[in-house]
């Protein structure tokens, strides 16, 4: 009987792994609702960004609140806007700007959204790379790059725009195809300049009574110059809510 039962067995279709077609699929999907979907919301941020130049570091540790809005800016349709309430621990007026070596914009929304956004996938490529443990969790690991000659994806360094050359990694939870890591590395940089390499981590988040899947960590470092100099940015997010225009940002 046993001998039956292994034979049938070969026989019986074995379950066909997606394809990278049907993940991406997936993976917009679940992301359209944070593109799309994700009503306005505030929540608090820890902003760090640090400077190692010659032996010496500088440091500031920003407190604020993050508001993101659904309005549409440029090929955009989520806004971010932030107000500051301290640096290195003391208050500061309202209306001032972060302060640090090193700011990456977009972080919390670009970076999801030019790796897998529907207007931006035709100028990159996609692969199954490898299935890992991730948190806890069963994942997929797809490996992207930039299409060689590709014009359409552009970022802003220091005011100027320059055409991605891009490659990176996501961690996919293979269950809910859910994005746990996304890690961005910037290989067209201006000369004498490392690539900037960008990583953000997401969980979910309750807002308004409904689970999103958020941005938790997003993380950027480069090395300057010949000198090794290296910079930092480290943004942390924290108790999601929904915004409310006369009750959401308190002091």
């Amino acid at each position: 009987m046993r001998l039956v039962i292994f034979f049938l067995a070969a026989w019986l279709p074995q379950r066909a792994e997606p394809s990278v077609e049907e993940i991406l699929a997936k993976i917009q999907t679940n992301t359209s609702q944070f593109l799309q979907s994700l009503p306005d919301f505030v929540c608090d941020e820890t902003i760090t960004s640090k400077a190692v130049i010659r032996g010496r570091q500088r440091q500031y540790v920003n407190e604020s609140h993050f508001v993101g809005r659904q309005q549409k800016q440029g090929r955009m349709t989520f806004t971010e806007t932030r107000e500051v309430i301290s640096i290195n621990g003391k208050a500061v007026p309202k209306n001032t700007r972060p302060q640090g070596p090193i700011f990456f914009g977009g972080g919390f929304s670009s970076v999801l959204h030019t790796t897998f956004g529907k207007d931006t996938v035709a100028a990159q490529t996609y692969k199954v790379a490898s299935e890992e443990e991730f948190r806890g969790r069963p994942t997929l690991v797809i490996e992207f790059s930039t299409r060689p000659g590709q014009q359409d994806l552009r970022f802003d360094f220091d005011g100027k725009a320059y055409v991605e050359n891009d490659r990176g990694k996501a961690w996919i939870d293979k269950e809910s195809m859910r994005i746990l890591r996304l890690e961005r590395e910037y290989l067209n940089v201006p000369r004498r300049q490392s690539p900037m390499v960008a990583t953000v981590e997401y969980g979910e988040a309750q807002i308004g009574g409904q689970a999103y899947w958020m941005p938790v960590t997003v993380t950027a470092s480069q090395v300057k110059g010949s000198t090794g100099d290296e910079e930092q940015y480290v943004a942390q997010y924290r108790n999601y809510r929904k915004f409310e225009a006369q009750s959401s940002i308190i002091y």
